[in-house]
């Protein structure tokens, strides 16, 4: 009933057919990206460049108070939220993956691509993170993260580069693009 969007730095939600525009967080001094509710959508979880420092900020939208994590992983370029719970996928400018969950309040490494970027999906069941990763320069894989038992799975051959990992809505096909010349 909500949507929730980034205007020139500002976090912002209106109802989508009618009600006000209402902004969260600081009115000046703060620049916020990535905005993804939390289940219920009584919460937005955003990134803000508070105190010169990537901080995750997990609003409450109808007080307007936050919860303020600084995890000192980079600068945040991407994030994915779990289709079943309020976890999150976070890129980095390193190239690295993290899992984070408000819950505990720390983000995990998980994996560093190190010389291309990473694209991430969530599993429909939200127990599985699919990705790709490099291996060389001119090789990447699709690897999947089992959340449960915290261990990495490579599913493709290094033979060229691998990318663009998505479960089906069944979850039990994985699609991806694949460059093999």
């Amino acid at each position: 009933n909500h949507i929730s969007f980034i205007s020139r730095g500002k976090s912002l939600t209106m109802g989508t057919w009618n009600g006000p525009v209402k902004q969260l967080g600081k009115k000046h001094g703060v620049r916020y990206k990535h905005s993804k509710y939390l289940n219920g959508d009584k919460k937005i979880l955003l990134i803000s460049d508070k105190s010169n420092e990537e901080t995750v900020e997990i609003f409450n939208i109808k007080s307007n108070k936050s919860k303020n994590y600084v995890l000192n992983i980079g600068r945040i370029i991407n994030v994915k939220k779990s289709p079943t719970k309020d976890d999150f996928t976070f890129i980095n400018h390193k190239h690295e993956l993290y899992l984070f969950s408000p819950k505990d309040g720390k983000a995990l490494k998980v994996d560093r691509s190190e010389y291309d970027f990473i694209q991430t999906n969530w599993s429909p069941c939200g127990k599985f993170i699919t990705y790709n990763c490099s291996i060389t320069s001119r090789c990447s894989i699709i690897k999947i993260y089992d959340i449960s038992k915290k261990k990495i799975h490579s599913i493709t051959s290094p033979i060229n580069k691998d990318s663009s990992p998505s479960f089906d809505a069944s979850g039990k096909y994985l699609t991806f693009i694949s460059i093999s010349l």
